[in-house]
C-alpha cells in the first residue's frame, strides 16, 4: 500500500469530488496510480521517466524548479520523499513552483540521512522545513514529526513507521 493511501490527509482528500492533482517527484508512480484509481485528474513530474505505462502517459520529464504548468492549475500538489534528494540551492525554487501551480499542498520530507545509499543530500530538522515553508508564504494547516497511527483504505488502523521525517499540509 502506498504512503498516500495510508495517510489520514490523503484519505480525506481522495474521497472528495474529482480534483486536479500534481505529484511532484512522481518516481515509480505509485501515488499517481492511487490518485487515478480514486478518480482524480493526475499529472506527475519527475527527472526520470516512469516504467509503468499508465504513469508514463501522465508524467512530464523535467525539473520541479521550472514546471510547465499554469498558475493554480492544480487543486492539490503531492510531494512525498523528494525534497531531501534535491540540492539545497534549488529548494526555494521548487517550493515556490509548487506554491505557484497549486492551491493546496501535502509534503513528506525525510530528516535523516539514508546510509548506506547517501541519496539524502538536503537534510534538515523538521523546524527548519516548517520555517522554510512559512517564510515562503505557505499556509501550514498541519505539521508533524512522528510515527503515527492512520486508517488504511479499508478503514483499519495502520501504523506509519516513518519517525524520521516531517509531514506538512496546507494552503498555497
Amino acid at each position: 500500500m502506498s504512503f498516500y493511501a495510508m495517510n489520514n490527509e490523503g484519505l480525506k482528500f481522495k474521497d472528495k469530488p474529482k480534483k486536479d492533482v500534481l505529484v511532484v517527484g512522481a518516481g515509480s508512480g505509485y501515488e499517481v496510480i492511487s490518485y487515478i484509481k480514486h478518480g482524480h485528474n493526475v499529472r506527475g513530474i519527475d527527472l526520470f521517466a516512469p516504467e509503468i505505462k499508465m504513469v508514463k502517459d501522465v508524467t512530464y520529464i523535467g525539473s520541479a524548479d521550472k514546471m510547465p504548468f499554469g498558475d493554480k492549475e492544480f487543486d492539490f500538489v503531492h510531494c512525498t520523499e523528494m525534497m531531501e534528494h534535491v540540492p539545497e540551492e534549488i529548494t526555494n525554487d521548487i517550493l515556490m513552483e509548487c506554491r505557484r501551480v497549486a492551491k493546496r499542498f501535502y509534503f513528506t520530507i525525510a530528516t535523516r540521512d539514508d546510509k548506506p545509499y547517501d541519496t539524502h543530500i538536503n537534510i534538515h530538522p523538521a523546524w527548519w522545513w516548517i520555517k522554510r515553508f512559512e517564510e515562503l508564504g505557505f499556509g501550514i494547516i498541519n505539521a508533524q514529526q512522528a510515527a503515527r497511527i492512520a486508517l488504511n483504505v479499508k478503514g483499519y488502523a495502520s501504523v506509519i513507521f516513518w519517525p524520521d521525517g516531517v509531514f506538512l499540509h496546507g494552503n498555497c
